[in-house]
């Protein structure tokens, strides 16, 4: 008999709650099996070098005990080897006027504040020590929070209680600069507007101060975890068709025909729809589909500098606002992110990232070549003689060279969804209510809420589910 008919579970997709859970259930010992469905991997290239698209946002090391739990338990970091901290850094915050560095000290952070005037100041501070002292009781709900989802709607109620008691007011009527990182938060993040609380904007204003952590390589990464613990991996692997034969296993059907009782979907419920074939399960993934309204994207363009053309004390993370006239909001708030390259030490790659609506990334190069323009021109607020210096630019919408090879499409960096029912740690109630038998959905629509931090407890509930459905234990008992 095939190897293929022992897997205990199958993964399809790429999403961060699909690898997450994919790599926590084969360092536990289950049988899994692992697919890419044939995914574009997010990168551009340029000059024979390829370049990732765009990086996996960390909280800082030590703000998230859930993120920094599940990290050591894949043996992927440690107190002393820590991810995304090749290039230490805080956030800077660029206007036309002044650059002001958004450190983490809080001491330091009201002297710049006084130094550059901004509005509000005071108000800011006092808004960040209510942060502070409410960061202990979020955090003891997080790590409640993956064996809550896996308990059902009502233990999600009690939750949802414990959350209102940290209200601080709605995310309105805030200071500037909280403001200012309400808006950041939706490049880390997705927070639709029922989840605009005052405790949600609190906890990713402290991990932006804190120096978000882009990783690079973290799907590579989980990967490498589930290769060393025995899971078979296929990235190429296209699937075809997902049918049901009996009541307590499903066939995959692909190149090689796989036989399971649980499978994990890391795919759109869109793309999910399309594949299982038969009727009231399809019908289930249609109707959550149907919830999820696609809203924005990011768009982003991706240069290659002279590392000598960068100015003395610019951090490798800038939060640009070109038209301070404005509300910092979608294309008038970017996000630059600066890798040094090991393959080139003397050049850097310099990635910029506003958020569109998806009507105009769907009108195509007409409306978003002028907004790579307008991108180039924040970053010369911070950086002298910008065009002169490009050796090399890229972005999903650029011809670019005759040697540089074009983006993958669709390329889906960050999918920014309205969802029906959302819950507050990134689980939808509607699926969660009634689960089908077997299969989990854990693609973009499902586990986009709080970031990394809703991908790390996606993965605990699907981890979960799975012991239920396989009668075995591999998560320590809830206390």
């Amino acid at each position: 008999m095939p190897l293929s008919l022992f897997q205990e579970a199958v993964f399809l997709g790429r999403s961060p709650a699909g690898l997450l859970s994919a790599a926590l259930a084969a360092k536990l010992g289950l049988r899994v099996l692992w697919q890419g469905s044939g995914e574009p991997e997010p990168f551009f290239a340029s000059e024979g070098l390829r370049y990732p698209a765009m990086p996996r946002w960390l909280p800082p090391y030590g703000e998230s005990p859930l993120a920094d739990a599940l990290l050591r338990e894949l043996a992927l970091e440690d107190p002393v080897h820590r991810l995304g901290e090749e290039t230490p850094g805080h956030f800077q915050l660029i206007t036309p006027d002044q650059r002001i560095d958004l450190f983490s000290d809080r001491q330091r952070l009201a002297r710049e504040l006084e130094r550059a005037r901004i509005p509000d100041a005071g108000s800011f501070m006092e808004w960040l020590e209510r942060a502070d002292r409410n960061k202990n009781i979020q955090d003891e709900l997080l790590t409640q929070a993956a064996e809550q989802a896996a308990g059902g709607r009502l233990a999600w109620a009690g939750l949802k209680r414990r959350l209102r008691s940290l209200e601080v007011g709605a995310a309105t009527n805030l200071p500037w600069l909280a403001r200012v990182l309400k808006e950041a938060t939706e490049f880390f993040a997705y927070l639709p507007g029922a989840q605009l609380r005052g405790w949600a904007v609190e906890r990713w204003a402290r991990f932006i101060l804190g120096g978000m952590r882009p990783v690079v390589g973290l799907e590579e990464a989980l990967l490498g975890v589930m290769e060393k613990s025995g899971a078979r991996l296929e990235p190429g692997a296209v699937s075809e068709s997902i049918s049901r034969p009996g009541r307590r296993e499903f066939l995959l059907q692909s190149a090689d025909s796989v036989r399971i009782r649980s499978l994990v979907l890391g795919l759109s419920l869109a793309r999910a729809a399309e594949l299982v074939d038969f009727g009231k399960l399809r019908l289930k993934l249609q109707a959550l589909s149907a919830n999820c309204r696609q809203l924005a994207g990011l768009f982003s363009v991706h240069l290659i500098l002279p590392a000598q053309a960068l100015p003395v004390g610019m951090s490798s993370r800038l939060l640009i606002i070109p038209n301070v006239a404005e509300q910092p909001a979608a294309e008038n708030l970017v996000l630059a992110n600066c890798r040094f390259l090991s393959e080139k030490p003397e050049k850097v790659c310099l990635q910029l990232f506003c958020r569109i609506g998806i009507e105009k990334r769907s009108q195509g190069r007409a409306v978003l070549a002028p907004l790579q323009q307008q991108l180039l021109a924040a970053l010369s607020l911070v950086v002298p003689f910008l065009r002169e210096a490009i050796e090399s630019v890229a972005s999903p919408f650029w011809s670019g060279r005759a040697s540089d090879e074009p983006h993958p499409e669709p390329w889906g960096l960050h999918p920014l969804f309205e969802i029906a029912d959302p819950l507050p740690f990134g689980l939808n109630e509607s699926f969660w209510r009634d689960p089908p038998p077997g299969l989990v959905p854990a693609g973009p629509e499902l586990a986009p809420l709080m970031g990394f931090e809703g991908a790390v407890l996606a993965a605990r509930a699907i981890v979960r589910r799975l012991e239920r459905l396989l009668q075995r234990r591999l998560l320590p008992a809830a206390k």
